[in-house]
């Protein structure tokens, strides 16, 4: 099942006219909501996919192109559509993919279809001469041309290209233009370390002076993580057999000595329960990892010696039966417990031998030697509730 998910998506853009670089263009812009759908923290990494005729140059992802997400954590995620002013009619498509990037290849997920279409040309009037209207549009443009030109001209930067220099290189170079620089690590597999593989706004952009363009740097590559296995099981497992099955698949940091859980839970003692990192974890093969196991209850041989009326509660982990020694010891002590010491599982048989005489009489029982659940013993023969 995939980590993230994209919910919502607009299925049609509505293109606006807009000149870039002193070009006619028709841009747009549309949000995505990706939500990490785990209970873990995660990196996702964004692509923008064209479909058909769609070009990827008329596509941008703002911000970065790899993001970190808390567990169940929602993101707003913005792309740019800037279509050429010669680009024919017709309907033009992408998706939005996010992917987990620690199993890109496998963990990802894809946006529905968001379509876009360049606006239709308007209809040119049908009565009246024109040259009035040509006339007054050109004397429009150059009003609005000269006012562009007075209000914009000096005080817009055009972003340089700096895809494939050195993170140093590309620096300077913007920060001469008087923007602001951002740098990011891309663990993206057979880049070269320490150059610039993409930078947001992208080049030929034009942009307010002091803005931030955040470029991404090729990084190392990070540690294979592993999958830790399931040794959570039933029947459950030893914590030698769980120890070699971690083993076995390449960790190299497993605790040689196991940690006792916080209370039994009724599975035998000693055997796995729980593990630290929990599961489901996949993580690098040098990473410690401890296993905890059942602590079983032990058999309270302190109570030896003590009247079977006095013990109270101290029995209740147990499946308890009393069994009658019929001998001369001290009536109703408790003489021995089989088996002992333990521990025991939760709720395990335990017998607790007790003095008596050889033959007990309460009316109306009369029996000799007798072996009962302990509740039985505590109402017919203690006579307690």
């Amino acid at each position: 099942m995939p980590s993230f998910e994209i919910p919502d998506s607009p299925a049609q853009l509505e293109l606006r006219n807009q000149a870039v670089n002193g070009k006619p263009c028709r841009v747009a812009t549309t949000t995505f909501t990706v939500t990490n759908k785990t209970a873990q923290a995660l990196s996702g990494r964004f692509k923008i996919t064209p479909q058909g005729d769609a070009k990827a140059e008329w596509l941008a992802l703002e911000g970065e192109k790899e993001r970190p997400f808390g567990p169940s954590e929602t993101q707003k995620v913005n792309v740019n559509v800037s279509l050429p002013g010669d680009v024919p009619a017709g309907e033009y498509k992408f998706r939005l993919v996010v992917m987990n990037v620690n199993d890109p290849g496998n963990d990802f997920t894809e946006s529905a279809v968001v379509t876009f279409s360049p606006p239709k040309p308007a209809a040119p009037a049908a009565h009246g001469p024109i040259w009035p209207y040509i006339a007054a549009a050109v004397v429009l443009l150059l009003i609005v041309g000269g006012v562009v030109t007075y209000l914009l001209w000096p005080t817009t930067v055009t972003v340089a290209g700096v895809v494939g220099k050195t993170a140093a290189d590309a620096r300077s170079a913007l920060e001469a233009q008087g923007l602001v620089v951002q740098s990011v690590d891309d663990h993206t597999p057979g880049k070269t370390v320490g150059t610039v593989v993409s930078e947001n706004p992208q080049a030929g952009t034009s942009v307010d002076p002091k803005s931030t363009v955040v470029i991404a740097v090729a990084a190392a590559s990070g540690p294979v993580l592993i999958d830790i296995p399931n040794v959570v099981t039933m029947p459950a497992k030893t914590f030698d057999a769980a120890r070699q099955q971690l083993i076995d698949a390449g960790f190299t940091n497993v605790s040689p000595t196991p940690v006792d859980g916080p209370a039994a839970t009724g599975a035998p003692p000693g055997t796995v329960i729980d593990t630290n990192p929990k599961l489901p974890a996949k993580v690098p093969a040098n990473q410690a990892i401890t296993l905890i196991v059942d602590p079983g209850v032990p058999v309270p041989v302190g109570l030896i010696g003590t009247n079977i009326a006095d013990v109270g509660n101290q029995l209740a982990p147990f499946s308890t039966t009393v069994r009658l020694l019929g001998d001369n010891g001290a009536n109703n002590v408790i003489a021995d417990f089989d088996p002992k010491p333990g521990p025991l599982a939760l709720h395990a048989a335990l017998t607790v031998k007790v003095h008596s005489p050889g033959c007990v009489f309460h009316p109306p029982l009369h029996f000799c030697i007798s072996t009962m659940p302990y509740k039985d013993f505590k109402l017919k023969v203690l006579n307690q509730p």
